[in-house]
This record gives C-alpha cells, structure tokens and sequence, in this order.
C-alpha cells in the first residue's frame, strides 16, 4: 500500500515536473522569437541603410565622373585656347617682322638721310 502511494506521488512529481518543463520551454520559445524578431527588425533596417548608403555611392560615382568628364573639356578648352594665342603670337611677330624694319636699318638710314 505505502509502494502504491509512493508511486502515485513519484506520477504527481513527474507531471509537475513536466508542466514546469513545457511552461519554462514555452517561456523560452517565446523569448527567443521575441529576440529573432527584434534581430530580423535589425537586419531590415541594416538592409536600408546599406541599400542608402549605395544609392548615395552611386550618386557620388555619377558626380564624380561628371566633374572628370567636365575637367577634362576644360583642360581641352585651355589647350585650344593657349594654341589660339600662340599662332595670334605668331602671327603678330610675323607681321612686325614684315612691317618694321630692324633697328640696325633704320640707324642706316638715319645716317645715309642726316650726315
């Protein structure tokens, strides 16, 4: 008779035992998908703010060419324009040289106009 008590209070323990196992497990269950949610909410906003900070990446990388491209038809243009006044230069030694007699000529004539 006490055997049979025994076991009938050792089945007693064992069910609370594993009602406290299952509410602790579901406890932890709980727990845990609260924690994978906020994780997953993380990893979202990870998501775009990496997905923002490309979209400016690529915003720069556009800009970035474009100055490039814009500097160097400005380069060209300078170079084009040093070109231009090196031939207008040249061009206006040539005439000088056409039009104006050298020094040494005009002290010849001076001396052969005025003894």
């Amino acid at each position: 008779k006490a055997l049979g008590e025994q076991m009938k209070h050792l089945e007693q323990q064992l069910k609370t035992v594993r009602l406290q196992a299952k509410k602790k497990l579901a406890q932890e269950k709980s727990a845990n998908e609260a924690k994978v949610s906020a994780l997953q909410a993380t990893v979202d906003k990870l998501k775009a703010e990496c997905a923002a900070h490309e979209s400016k990446s690529q915003e720069a990388a556009a800009s970035l060419e474009e100055m490039r491209t814009r500097l160097r038809d400005a380069v060209q243009a300078k170079n084009e324009l040093e070109s231009k006044v090196d031939e207008l230069t040249q061009r206006i030694n040539l005439t000088k040289n056409q039009t104006e007699p050298p020094q040494e000529t005009e002290k010849s004539l001076e001396s052969v106009t005025n003894p």
